[in-house]
C-alpha cells in the first residue's frame, strides 16, 4: 500500500507522535506522586494536566498565521528540539507554580510538533490512503501506552519523578537526530510568491469562514471534549477509586497499548475501505459504553481494571484516527498546514478547558477516594454525541471515500 519512501516518512512521523504522546500522558499516571510530592491538591493537578494543552492551544493558533511559509522538515526539527529543551527544563523545576510554567511551554512546542507531524503525512499520502496512514502513526498512542509511559513511571519509581523528564529529553534528542538525517524531501506545499502578512491575514480569514471548516472546527472542540476530560483522572482514579498500587499501573499501561495498537491501525484500514464518517459512527458509539465504566470504576480486581481501561483506549483511539482524517480532508495541501495548526489550537485548547471543567467537578475526599468524576463522564458523553451530529454535516474539499 505504501512505498519506501512513505513507509520511511510513517515510521519517523510515528517517532515523533511517540515522543509528544509519552510527554503529554506521563503527568497523568504520575498523578498520585505529583500530588503528595508537590503538595496539590486534586484541583490544582488538573491545572497542571492543563497547562500543557493550553500552550499547545495557544502557540498553534498562532503558528496557524505563518506555519505554512516554512519548508516542512526545517519547521519540525526546529520546533521538535525546543521541545526537548522544556522537557529538560522540566526535569529540575522543584515548584508547583514552575513545573505548571514548564509544561505550558512544552505544550507550546508539543502543539507546533503536532501540527506539523500531521501535515507531513497528509502531503505525502492521498486521500484514500490517507486514514490507513494516519492509524500508523496514531498508533503511536498504544506504543507510548506498552513501553514508554511503563518505562517513565518505572524510572519515576526508581529515581523520583523529575528522572522520567530527563530520559523524555535523550529520547526527544535521539528521535529529532534521526529525523533530521533520514527524513525524505516532503513534496512541496509552498507557493513560488511570498506572502506577506497581509495576504496571509486574508488566506486565515478564507480559512476559518469556509462553511465546511467552520464546522470542522466544532467537531474537534466536541470531540476532544468528549475525550480529555476523563483523561486526567483516569489513572487517579484506577488508584483511588479502583484501589490499585501504583506499582500496578504499568501492567494496566501495557495490557491497554497493546489492544490499542491494532484498533488504531485497524479503524484507519476500515475507514479507507467503507468510509471515513461511517467508521467514526461506529467508534463513537462503541465508546460512550467504555467513558461510562471508565469513570463509574469500583474496588475491583486487576482483571477488571485492565478490561475497563483498555476498552477506553481501543474506542477513543478508534474514533480518533476517522476523525484526523476527516479534518485533513477539508483543507487544500497549500494551506493544509496553517488549517491543521488551527485545528490543533482548537484540539489543545478543547482539552485544557476539558481539563480544568473535570478539575472543578472531582474533589478528593479524606480517605483518598475521588468523587464526582462519575459526573465527568456524563459530560464526556454528552460532548461526544455532539461531535457526531456534526460530523454528518462536514464536506470534503479533496476526493475519495466520503461517506
Amino acid at each position: 500500500m505504501f512505498n519506501r519512501s512513505e513507509k520511511t516518512i510513517l515510521a519517523l512521523m510515528s517517532l515523533v507522535h511517540f515522543c509528544l504522546i509519552v510527554d503529554f500522558m506521563v503527568v497523568m499516571p504520575q498523578g498520585p506522586q505529583l500530588m503528595r510530592a508537590l503538595e496539590i491538591s486534586a484541583q490544582q493537578f488538573g491545572f497542571l494536566v492543563s497547562s500543557y494543552t493550553l500552550g499547545a492551544g495557544l502557540m498553534s493558533l498562532l503558528a496557524s498565521f505563518w506555519i505554512d511559509r516554512f519548508d516542512r522538515k526545517t519547521a519540525l526539527l526546529a520546533s521538535f528540539f525546543a521541545f526537548a529543551l522544556c522537557n529538560w527544563v522540566c526535569s529540575w523545576v522543584n515548584t508547583y507554580s514552575a513545573f505548571w510554567v514548564a509544561r505550558l511551554l512544552t505544550g507550546a512546542m508539543g502543539g507546533i510538533v503536532g501540527t506539523l507531524l500531521f501535515s507531513v503525512v497528509s502531503d505525502a499520502i492521498d486521500i484514500d490512503r490517507r486514514a490507513s496512514a494516519l492509524g500508523i502513526v496514531m498508533s503511536a498512542f498504544a506504543l507510548a501506552s506498552i513501553v514508554g509511559v511503563p518505562l517513565c513511571l518505572w524510572i519515576s519509581h526508581l529515581w523520583g519523578w523529575h528522572a522520567s523528564f530527563y530520559f523524555l529529553t535523550g529520547v526527544s534528542v535521539l528521535v529529532g537526530a534521526t529525523v533530521a538525517k533520514i527524513l525524505p524531501a516532503i513534496p512541496s506545499h509552498l507557493k513560488v510568491e511570498k506572502q506577506d502578512f497581509q495576504q496571509s491575514m486574508r488566506l486565515f480569514a478564507a480559512l476559518i469562514t469556509h462553511p465546511s471548516r467552520i464546522l470542522a472546527l466544532l467537531f474537534v472542540c466536541f470531540l476532544i471534549l468528549g475525550h480529555f476530560s476523563v483523561i486526567p483522572f483516569l489513572f487517579p482514579s484506577v488508584v483511588s477509586n479502583a484501589l490499585m498500587s501504583e506499582k500496578q499501573l504499568p501492567v494496566i499501561y501495557i495490557v491497554g497499548g497493546f489492544a490499542s495498537i491494532l484498533s488504531s491501525i485497524l479503524f484507519g484500514k476500515a475507514a479507507d475501505r467503507f468510509g471515513k464518517k461511517k467508521v467514526f459512527t461506529f467508534a463513537l458509539l462503541g465508546s460512550l459504553p467504555a467513558i461510562y465504566m471508565a469513570t463509574h470504576l469500583t474496588p475491583v480486581p486487576l482483571p477488571h481494571v485492565v478490561f475497563v481501561v483498555s476498552s477506553f483506549f481501543i474506542w477513543m483511539g478508534g474514533r480518533l484516527t476517522p476523525a484526523m482524517a476527516i479534518v485533513t480532508a477539508t483543507a487544500l495541501p497549500q494551506n493544509r498546514a496553517s488549517f491543521l495548526s488551527l485545528i490543533g489550537s482548537v484540539q489543545q485548547l478543547s482539552a485544557a478547558l476539558a481539563a480544568f471543567l473535570a478539575g472543578l467537578m472531582v474533589t478528593k475526599t479524606d480517605a483518598g477516594a475521588l468523587v464526582g468524576f462519575q459526573n465527568v463522564g456524563y459530560m464526556a458523553v454528552g460532548f461526544s454525541l455532539l461531535a457526531l451530529a456534526i460530523s454528518k454535516k462536514i464536506q470534503f474539499v479533496e476526493g475519495g471515500n466520503t461517506k
